[in-house]
């Protein structure tokens, strides 16, 4: 039977803050650096396996999920086939009032 996660526990967060890969943790969301995702996918597409780049990274597969790697890896790979490296987001004018 699959454990369903509910969210982080304030010391997982800090543990997932701790990783240099890591930009962003919420209650329940990892944000990616933006040098680790590009450097995913490049080292995915020389054919290294999702779950060991997260391994080589840092991360804990318990922590951040079983299928966490190849989600991540396949949303990142569609993004990196559309835009490319360059890929920059347009500031968001609500977060700057």
């Amino acid at each position: 039977m699959r454990k369903i996660r509910t969210g982080f526990t304030e010391t997982e967060i800090r543990l997932l803050e701790s990783n240099p890969n890591v930009s962003r943790v919420s209650g329940r969301n990892i944000s990616y650096a933006p040098a680790f995702k590009l450097a995913a996918v490049q080292a995915n597409m020389a054919g290294e396996p999702p779950m060991e780049i997260f391994l080589k990274a840092g991360f804990s597969i318990e922590l951040v999920g079983q299928r966490t790697p190849t989600e991540s890896l396949y949303r990142w790979r569609e993004t990196y086939a559309k835009y490319g490296e360059a890929v920059r987001r347009a500031p968001r004018p609500w977060k700057y009032r």
